[in-house]
């Protein structure tokens, strides 16, 4: 991978972490044991919150997934040898920070299920912790037949799952071309069947890695150039404003997947006008250090968080504005001091359970 690809990687990863999290932090209601914390919010939060979570937010995730097949298959060779090699490296990077986090979170819900004091704030829809059977265990571990308990990790594990058939694809690829990211992309905009089998990986993370690695091994760009960015911004503004003015009215949502992918090329334009050594390019690269981190400990920790705002402050329109628009930011900010902490006491263990990071 050249400088540059490599340069603009770095910084989308901490902002697309910050976005995660923005799609994670919903306005109401919240749980407080048998109960629950709602009050209707106003016209102009739904408004914002289907604009920046449920629309520009949700260009992230895909982003993540294309730049995973990029990074796997820019360079591979389709060899067993060099598949076992990746293979093993992300036992490191992917497998052991999903083990970890999520029993580290399993145990933390047992706890806080155990005590009366803290036991309304570690609803899992699950149930108990300590009533789990074995293959609820490990359900509630990795994500079987649902998300992990610690749910962003299902991004980890469709991951791995496609990481598994990386041969096979490589295989497809090389002798078909472009037609089966076509197709995929196509299934994915149009959602015209929805085959069971594609629940995990799910077709977002299948259609974007397999783009990725289209991309990586025909030694095509994954960034547009800049200039793209004169009839890209006016073209998803347009967009956004459409799909988001027709989901709030309509319940439909026609342009929602059209508007992410015009979106997704729109951020990848924009890594351009980050000008590479300047104060703002070394900051975010310093920052994407921390995205993993933030990223395997933002939950439950938010929803935590949520709930004891909710606690503390009488439900409103400012109270649901201020979780809103100043917990991610806030979360963000304190877990990347934390990571920068860990990294200087204990770095061999935080570079475990960041994935090697």
């Amino acid at each position: 991978m050249d400088e540059a690809t490599s340069h603009r990687v770095k910084l989308l990863r901490f902002p697309l972490i910050l976005l995660v999290l923005y799609i994670h932090c919903y306005l109401a209601p919240v749980r407080l044991g048998s109960s629950t914390v709602a009050v209707a919010p106003a016209m102009w939060l739904i408004t914002l919150q289907a604009a920046w979570s449920n629309g520009f937010a949700r260009t992230a995730v895909p982003l993540f997934f294309l730049m995973s097949g990029y990074l796997y298959f820019v360079g591979f060779d389709g060899s067993f040898a060099a598949y076992r090699t990746k293979t093993v490296r992300r036992i490191g990077t992917l497998l052991i920070p999903l083990l970890f986090w999520n029993l580290l979170i399993i145990a933390l819900f047992a706890l806080g299920q155990s005590l009366p004091a803290t036991a309304g704030y570690f609803n899992a829809d699950n149930g108990p912790m300590l009533a789990l059977t074995p293959f609820g265990f490990v359900d509630t571990l990795i994500g079987i037949t649902h998300f992990p308990l610690a749910y962003q990790f299902w991004f980890i594990r469709d991951l791995m799952v496609i990481a598994v058939f990386a041969l096979p694809l490589h295989w497809l690829l090389k002798r078909t071309g472009p037609t089966i990211p076509t197709l995929l992309l196509v299934w994915w905009l149009f959602h015209p069947l929805h085959m069971p089998f594609l629940t995990v990986p799910s077709l977002e993370a299948t259609t974007y890695f397999t783009i990725g690695a289209w991309l990586a091994m025909t030694a095509r760009p994954m960034f547009p150039p800049v200039v793209w960015l004169r009839w890209l911004a006016p073209l998803y503004l347009t967009l956004l404003a459409s799909d988001v003015a027709i989901r709030t009215f309509t319940g439909r949502q026609p342009l929602f997947s059209i508007t992410i992918l015009v979106g997704i090329v729109f951020v990848l334009a924009l890594t351009g006008l980050v000008r590479a050594g300047s104060r703002m390019s070394r900051a975010l690269a310093t920052l994407s250090l921390a995205s993993f981190f933030v990223f395997a400990a933002h939950e439950p920790l938010m929803t935590l968080c949520r709930k004891l705002i909710y606690r503390a402050l009488p439900a409103s329109q400012a109270t649901i504005f201020t979780a809103y628009a100043l917990l991610p930011l806030v979360l963000a900010g304190a877990l990347t001091l934390v990571y920068f902490g860990l990294r200087r006491i204990v770095p061999r263990f935080t570079a475990i359970i960041s994935g090697g990071r």
